[in-house]
């Protein structure tokens, strides 16, 4: 399959979606809403942060070298955030990854590669393993 194939294939995919699911249609556009001005908002408060900092290093201000850092730190803490409401709820209530109940484990082997033209393609091979109860 080449690009061409996949982009097309993912376009009827989400035309499909968007038929079929209206309301989970409705959620992904504001899930990439959110995302969008998550992006934003982690971008302005950098350039914020290097526009302070380098104002503390030209002026030898402590109070902008102060308000740059907080800038920098509050990047993060709303990247962190808004990655933990991405993952949203887990098992036990709080914010974050969830854990499976019952766990399982993917091993991905290759097999010996199969010639259909000059170059070789390894065919990976998945097997999943459940845990003994």
């Amino acid at each position: 399959m080449d690009d061409d194939q996949v982009v097309r294939k993912i376009d009827e995919l989400e035309r499909a979606l968007r038929r079929d699911g209206p309301e989970l249609s409705k959620r992904l556009n504001q899930l990439q809403r959110r995302d969008k001005w998550n992006d934003v908002t982690v971008f302005s408060l950098l350039t914020l942060s290097a526009v302070l900092l380098a104002t503390a290093l030209a002026t030898l201000s402590p109070a902008a070298g102060g308000a740059g850092v907080v800038a920098y730190l509050a990047s993060f803490l709303v990247d962190q955030r808004h990655q933990r409401r991405l993952a949203g709820p887990s098992q036990d209530g709080r914010t974050g990854n969830t854990i499976p109940v019952t766990p399982t484990t993917a091993v991905v082997t290759t097999r010996p590669t199969r010639r259909t033209s000059n170059v070789a393609t390894p065919e990976p091979q998945v097997r999943k393993f459940s845990a003994a109860a």
